[in-house]
């Protein structure tokens, strides 16, 4: 086991795997709780996000906080290439074959990170390939010297004209959570140490309570208001969700011990992401499996099956390039 490692994220990884599965799958089939699966996804991706800027900022700050330059955009590109485009040519050999659907447009803005912006029906959930990269670029902007000391106020103002700039565009049938998204990232990834200090500052009742709290609000807003899943407003209190999660998570797993079933799991995270959708929607294994606990059996077994397969092939590419 790596030195390096923080188990606790290794944990939380998979906890946010499970819940954007079982968000999907509510989506999917059982449609009396789609509000639940509207909440678990705007949590849990959010989640599945800022670790990374977690890890990144960490690793930053070990380094002594240089600069990011260009050099990292590319690294970083490269390595989600090498999961992204093989899945790229999955998919779309998928859909030609099975529904006969081509379109030229479509390729190109997923083969340039845009997906977001042109989704394909039934496998939307690649936007957050558009959101990680602008999350990335978002890491060379605030690792500029002249940003590197900007304040908490100044910080607080930049939330605001993100929250607004979500409204307007929300409003609009356009992404714009977008906004606080990225400002969530680019503040986790520059205050990654201190935001880890102060989450184990705090007692784990008070965790538990405000969890609890939180998430009683989030019931009665969604189930018994029935406020819109894509208002501006669900976005908000689902980052709010994730960093209640995030807290009691953290807390609950730093004396947890090695497990290489969950090690196993977090390392291929990434690519179950990218594949669960293909058994979903169109090709959705709730059609023809109609007994639940099975069904999800079967479809949790296919999505970690074909993203372990999708992981060695990641792995292969990348041998493969290191020794041309």
């Amino acid at each position: 086991m790596s030195k390096e490692r923080i188990l606790e994220f290794d944990y939380i990884r998979v906890v946010c795997l499970i819940g954007i599965l079982v968000c999907h799958s509510l989506l999917d089939y059982w449609y009396s709780y789609e509000w639940l699966g509207r909440l678990l996804g705007m949590t849990f991706n959010f989640l599945f996000l800022i670790l990374s800027a977690f890890l990144f900022g960490l690793s930053w700050e070990s380094k002594g906080c240089p600069s990011h330059k260009v050099v990292f955009l590319k690294k970083r590109m490269l390595k989600l290439s090498r999961s992204y485009y093989p899945y790229l040519v999955l998919l779309f050999l998928l859909l030609y074959f099975s529904q006969g659907y081509f379109s030229p447009r479509k390729i190109v803005s997923h083969v340039i990170y845009l997906p977001w912006f042109d989704k394909i029906e039934g496998f939307g959930h690649l936007w957050f390939m558009t959101m990680i990269v602008l999350c990335y670029v978002g890491c060379v902007v605030v690792t500029r010297k002249f940003l590197k000391d900007i304040s908490i106020a100044v910080w607080a103002i930049m939330a605001v004209i993100a929250i607004i700039l979500d409204y307007l565009v929300s409003v609009r049938g356009l992404p714009g959570y977008i906004f606080p998204y990225l400002v969530g990232y680019m503040f986790v990834f520059r205050y990654s140490r201190r935001i880890l200090d102060a989450v184990r500052s705090i007692r784990i009742t008070n965790n538990l309570i405000q969890f609890i709290l939180i998430t009683g609000v989030n019931f009665v807003v969604f189930r018994i208001y029935n406020l819109d899943p894509y208002s501006f407003v669900s976005y908000l209190l689902g980052i709010i969700q994730a960093l209640s999660v995030f807290c009691l998570m953290y807390d609950l797993c730093r004396n947890v011990s090695y497990s290489k079933v969950i090690i196993f799991i977090s390392g291929i995270s990434f690519e179950v992401y990218l594949v669960h959708e293909f058994f979903l929607g169109h090709y959705s294994v709730y059609k023809y499996i109609h007994q639940p606990i099975v069904s999800v059996t079967v479809f949790v077994l296919l999505s970690v099956v074909t993203g372990y397969l999708l992981n060695l092939l990641s792995k292969f590419i990348a041998q493969r390039s290191s020794k041309a």
